[in-house]
Formats: structure tokens, C-alpha cells, sequence
């Protein structure tokens, strides 16, 4: 991340926004460099409580470790108070970048460049115009993330830790903005059971149509003939 940078973190509720205290020590930066960044998750504490991976979102700002500020902690799904909601999709791009924090923890080998054009490309999601960061790399996983069935995945366990806008000690709102948590999708038995339910349910209510079709008298007077 953009490290001189560290990092910041926290666990929150769902919708409600809160500041929380975020902590990230030298030992806490991340084990891949790349391009002359440190690049993948850090490590840091929310309230003392870690460590947790913190995936940095925010080319734009620096922050510098070891830190500790004061961060508001906001979920994807609710992302009152988060710095980039003035995008107009911004959305879809907080959930992108869920999408590929998730990639991280199944690549089968990790290395400085697989790691580095993975965070390249959550960099490009806020700041598309960084020449810098447009590896072929961090492209192409920018277009995995716009193809993905982003509505198949559950993302209110991923948290967004935005600086605070204060003054005094504690306080750097122009720290970098971090997320951490990966987005959940169904088990693949458990979208069996809901397809099979859809399926059980669509046949009763064909079968009680056709049933109540049956006793519906037509124009004429008489019973109306549905086929099977």
C-alpha cells in the first residue's frame, strides 16, 4: 500500500457507523513490494483487538507506520461515511474490491507480482487514471472483477475504516482508507437446496392454477379444458 504507508482497521456494525482506534505497528506491513510499493494486506489492531488484515483501497493518500488513529468504521453494503461515495458507482466498486481481497487467500502461489498486480488493480478501482498502475496484470484482474457475479456474494463482513475528519490526537483523515473481511457466497449445497425449493414451490402453485382452472366455469357456462 501506499506505505510509507500503514494501514488502519476495525470491526463495526452493519449499518451503524462508528470511530474506532487503529493501530499499525512496523512489524505490521505487508510481506510483498511491488513497484516500489508495499502491496497485499497488512496487519493491524481495531481497539487492540488483532491482528486483521487490512487491504488499503486509497492510492491517493499515505500513511505512515507505526500509527494510531481514530477511523470510521462503515460495512460494503452501508458505506455511510466512506471516502469514495462520491463516485457515482461506488457501490459496485466497493464490491469489486471485495471480490478481489477475496482472490488473495486462494491463490495457490503467491509472489511481489501476483500480490503486487492484485493490489495494483484494487488501486485502479478508485484511481483509474494512475498510469503507473496499469500492469497487464492488474488490468486483467480489474476485467475478472467487472465480469463477476458480484450479486452472488454476501458482503456484510466486509468492513470499510475511512480516517476521521477531526483534529488533535488520534486524529489524520489524510490517512489512507482500508477494508478488511472477505465477501461470502452459498455453499454449493446449500444453492442446490434453494433451487430445489424455487423448483417445489413453482410446481404446487402450477398444480393448485391448473387445479383452480379446472373449477373455473368459462363464458359459456361450462368447466374450461386445460391441457397437462
Amino acid at each position: 500500500m501506499r506505505f510509507l504507508a500503514g494501514v488502519l482497521f476495525v470491526l463495526c456494525g452493519v449499518v451503524i457507523v462508528r470511530a474506532d482506534t487503529l493501530s499499525i505497528q512496523t512489524s505490521g506491513l505487508p510481506s510483498y513490494q511491488y513497484g516500489g510499493y508495499y502491496v497485499g494486506p497488512a496487519k493491524g489492531t481495531d481497539n487492540g483487538q488483532g491482528p486483521i488484515d487490512l487491504w488499503c483501497d486509497d492510492f491517493a493518500h499515505t500513511t505512515y507506520v507505526p500509527t494510531t488513529y481514530y477511523a470510521n468504521v462503515s460495512t460494503v453494503p452501508s458505506p455511510t461515511g466512506a471516502r469514495f461515495t462520491s463516485d457515482g458507482d461506488y457501490a459496485v466498486d466497493y464490491e469489486e474490491i471485495a471480490w478481489l481481497m477475496s482472490q488473495y487467500y486462494s491463490m495457490a502461489t503467491k509472489t511481489n507480482q501476483s500480490v503486487g498486480d492484485l493490489q495494483f488493480a484494487i488501486w485502479l478501482i478508485f484511481d483509474p487514471s494512475v498510469t503507473g498502475l496499469q500492469t497487464s496484470g492488474a488490468l486483467a484482474w480489474v476485467t475478472k472483477a467487472e465480469n463477476a457475479n458480484l450479486s452472488a456474494y454476501n458482503y456484510n463482513t466486509v468492513r470499510i475504516f475511512t480516517p476521521t475528519n477531526c483534529s488533535g490526537s488520534g486524529c489524520a483523515p489524510g490517512n489512507q482508507e482500508f477494508m478488511s473481511g472477505v465477501p461470502a457466497t452459498p455453499e454449493p449445497s446449500s444453492m442446490a437446496l434453494g433451487a430445489s425449493g424455487a423448483l417445489l414451490t413453482l410446481y404446487f402453485l402450477r398444480r393448485r392454477k391448473r387445479s383452480i382452472s379446472l373449477a373455473m366455469p368459462n363464458s359459456t357456462g361450462r368447466r374450461a379444458d386445460v391441457g397437462a
